[in-house]
């Protein structure tokens, strides 16, 4: 193949899932049934699991003391990736991905409040996944906040990277704020609520990913880069199968405040994901299909907030 190219099968609207084409898998190492080439449910993942975070939106200004100081969020998260073939676009070359992620956390109250807190990241966009030469995708996101205080926002996030071998990929990512919410908090203890004014963070990030173990249905990724306010941002990510259809999916992301910062616990952010992945119609890892999603959903490590400046 050319640099940049994709493989198909002996026509456009074809799917390749019969090839099965992995990174070093063999073909019968694949267990693809597509019931059609733009609906096909082997192209989805969905998981279950638990979530770790904290930011921006949990530090909810001095005014409120200590009540509104929350150490962190710890609950339970679901949702489902799924991506598919634009046939009009650069003969079929683009894909396109919608994605859905829900968290539940602070289930038993905090000290700003009994409530507990909700999260719900919507991610849509298009993308290019090729053998190797250059990828890509852009997607937005969408984040609704329901806590102390409700707070909708959106960024913008994309990806380039050029692929040595099917294995092995070095790129950039990056986040840019699109919305900002002015809303109001109330705070336990708090005689009056408080104003809060919510944005994305902007972001800049270089990473390198592989793939790796049997049939290189493995895959890892480190990530290092800087915000908007000379924060750092050190990341990294596992995918792992367990059985079959079944994976392990792991994520951490630390957002490291600036020295100079005034009050840095405002400032810091982090965000630790564990979930078991379903792959229905597929090994876990093991399929190089060209439109399943090739960025994940956003979550409190890609979707970053800040306190915006009035």
């Amino acid at each position: 193949l050319t640099p940049g190219a994709m493989h198909y099968g002996a026509s456009e609207g074809v799917s390749f899932q019969n090839n099965c084409n992995t990174c070093g898998a063999l073909q019968g190492a694949c267990i693809c049934q597509p019931f059609g080439w733009l609906l096909d449910w082997s192209r989805g993942d969905l998981w279950l699991g638990s979530v770790g975070f904290s930011g921006a939106s949990s530090s909810l200004g001095a005014a409120a003391g200590d009540a509104g100081q929350v150490a962190g969020n710890f609950g339970f998260q679901e949702g489902f990736n799924f991506g598919t073939r634009l046939p009009g676009l650069l003969q079929g070359q683009l894909g396109s991905q919608l994605g859905l992620r829900f968290t539940q956390s602070q289930l038993d109250g905090t000290s700003a409040g009994a409530d507990h807190r909700t999260q719900t990241f919507v991610t849509a966009g298009l993308f290019r996944r090729v053998d190797y030469g250059f990828q890509g995708g852009l997607v937005v996101d969408y984040l609704h906040d329901d806590w102390v205080y409700k707070a909708d926002l959106l960024q913008l996030r994309g990806e380039l990277s050029f692929l040595f071998s099917p294995c092995h990929d070095f790129g950039f990512r990056f986040t840019d704020n699109q919305q900002t919410d002015d809303t109001t908090a109330v705070i336990r203890g708090q005689t009056a609520p408080i104003d809060l004014r919510l944005s994305g963070l902007n972001t800049y990030r270089f990473f390198y990913r592989a793939r790796f173990g049997h049939n290189a249905a493995g895959q890892a990724e480190l990530q290092a880069g800087f915000s908007e306010d000379s924060s750092a941002i050190l990341g990294a990510n596992l995918r792992t199968p367990l059985q079959n259809q079944l994976g392990l999916d792991i994520s951490t992301t630390y957002l490291v405040p600036p020295s100079q910062a005034d009050m840095p616990y405002m400032q810091e952010g982090w965000n630790l994901s564990l979930a078991v992945v379903w792959t229905p119609g597929r090994c876990f890892g093991s399929d190089r299909d060209y439109y399943r999603p090739l960025l994940s959903v956003a979550d409190n490590g890609s979707f970053l907030t800040r306190h915006a400046l009035p």
